[in-house]
C-alpha cells in the first residue's frame, strides 16, 4: 500500500511539474514580446531626442546622444566623426531648420543595438546652400552602460530615376 500511495505522490509530483513548465512555456513569448515593445520603445524616444536636437541644432543633447565612436554619413556624401558633426552644427555650416520623419521602423538586434529606418522631409542649408528634400535615413543605436548612443547614421536623397524604375535600365 505504502508503495502505491509513493507511485501517486511522484505522479501528482510530474502532473504539477508539467502544469508549470507549460505554463512557463506558455508565457515566455508575451514575456519576450513585452520586453522588446519596451526596448522599441526606449529607442524610439532617443531617436526622437535627435530628431529635436537635430532640427534645433542642439549641440548639448547631440554630444550627449552621439557616442564617442561615432561615424555619419550625410545625404551628400560627407563622412563625419562626432567631434566634425558637432563643430558643423555649433558653427553654424550645417543647420536644420525643419526636420519631420516618417516611416519609422525599428529592428532590434538582442537587447544591445538597434537600427532605425525612416523617411524625412529636411529643410535647412550646409555650407551656405539651401538644402530641401526627401531622405531615407538610418540609424544604429547601441547600448552601452550610459544608456543608448547613435553609433552610425546615414541619409540616401530620394529622388526618381531619370528613366523610370531602376529594373527597367
Amino acid at each position: 500500500m505504502r508503495l502505491l500511495s509513493t507511485s501517486r505522490r511522484l505522479i501528482v509530483f510530474a502532473l504539477v511539474a508539467f502544469v508549470f513548465a507549460s505554463a512557463a512555456f506558455a508565457f515566455a513569448p508575451k514575456v519576450k514580446k513585452a520586453a522588446k515593445r519596451d526596448l522599441r520603445a526606449e529607442v524610439l524616444a532617443i531617436d526622437d531626442q535627435w530628431r529635436k536636437a537635430t532640427s534645433s541644432n542642439d549641440t548639448v543633447v547631440m554630444d550627449k546622444l552621439m557616442s564617442d565612436d561615432y561615424l555619419g554619413i550625410s545625404g551628400n556624401g560627407q563622412v563625419m566623426t562626432k567631434l566634425q558633426q558637432i563643430d558643423r552644427m555649433r558653427d553654424r555650416t550645417m543647420m536644420v531648420t525643419s526636420l519631420s520623419t516618417d516611416d519609422v521602423k525599428v529592428k532590434l538586434i538582442g537587447q544591445r543595438v538597434a537600427i532605425v529606418t525612416s523617411s524625412a522631409d529636411l529643410d535647412g542649408s550646409i555650407d551656405g546652400h539651401k538644402v530641401h528634400g526627401r531622405f531615407q535615413s538610418t540609424r544604429v543605436y547601441q547600448r552601452r552602460p550610459t544608456g543608448w548612443k547613435i553609433t552610425n547614421f546615414e541619409a540616401t536623397p530620394m529622388r526618381p530615376y531619370p528613366h523610370g524604375s531602376p529594373h527597367d535600365e
